[in-house]
């Protein structure tokens, strides 16, 4: 799955791009969003959004946190921790 703000309306009309539905990226920020008015594009993006969501997992929030190797972020450290053999 991919990180966009997607909508389906009426079983027909697909919204899918970086844009949020308020003033501020309407108008004044440099956002994209892609409008296909059209029904078979739309079932096929509802088939597919489906199948994402039957391989996704909730995260409630508490799912212990990732132990991250030692190194102080961006240093390069971390990377070449994880990538020695």
């Amino acid at each position: 799955m991919i990180h966009a703000k997607t909508m389906l309306v009426d079983d027909r009309l697909v919204m899918v791009g970086s844009m949020n539905l308020d003033f501020l990226s309407m108008q004044w920020l440099e956002e994209g969003c892609l409008v296909v008015d059209d029904r078979p594009f739309a079932r096929e993006f509802e088939r597919r959004r489906q199948e994402d969501m039957a391989r996704s997992v909730q995260m409630t929030g508490r799912e212990p946190r990732p132990r991250r190797p030692a190194g102080r972020p961006g240093s390069g450290a971390a990377a070449a921790t994880a990538t020695t053999p």
